[in-house]
């Protein structure tokens, strides 16, 4: 009998939780700060970012390239693909110090299928990129390295 005592006063309390919490008792939280994820390949001087903004709307990917603009078919394979130049992109990611940035919107949506899209667009540019500056790409190692 002890233990149904037990039961009923946290049922009770729990009520009384429930009951006494009215809407927007809560506190004010602040944004979050805009989200920037990245990656990048040194040999082709190539990198790729995420950039979400919640507050204000903006889903975007973007390409930066260390070297500055990159060759004619690298930028025809951009703007084949929705790719628009955009100079006054927010600094971050790998090279803070590189202006401007190639960008696509992404939409909230789908914004899992958009960056899976960036992502098969960004092994492809780094492609390119190798080609343009003849540099053998580079075997990648399985499993993890200790």
């Amino acid at each position: 009998m002890p233990r149904t005592r037990t039961l009923a006063k946290e049922q009770k309390q729990q009520e009384e939780v429930i009951i006494t919490r009215e809407p927007g008792d809560e506190p004010e939280r602040e944004p979050l700060p805009p989200q920037r994820g990245w990656k990048h390949d040194n040999a082709a001087g190539v990198e790729r970012l995420f950039y979400s903004d919640r507050e204000n709307e903006v889903y975007e990917a973007w390409f930066k390239f260390r070297d500055g603009d990159p060759g004619p078919k690298v930028r025809g394979f951009l703007h084949e693909k929705g790719y628009t130049w955009k100079p006054n992109a927010p600094a971050g990611g790998r090279w803070p110090e590189v202006k401007g940035a190639w960008k696509i919107p992404t939409n909230f949506e789908t914004l899992s299928r958009d960056r899976l899209n960036h992502e098969r667009n960004f092994a492809k540019v780094v492609e390119m990129m190798y080609a343009e500056k003849g540099v053998e790409p580079l075997e990648h190692s399985e499993g993890i390295a200790f």
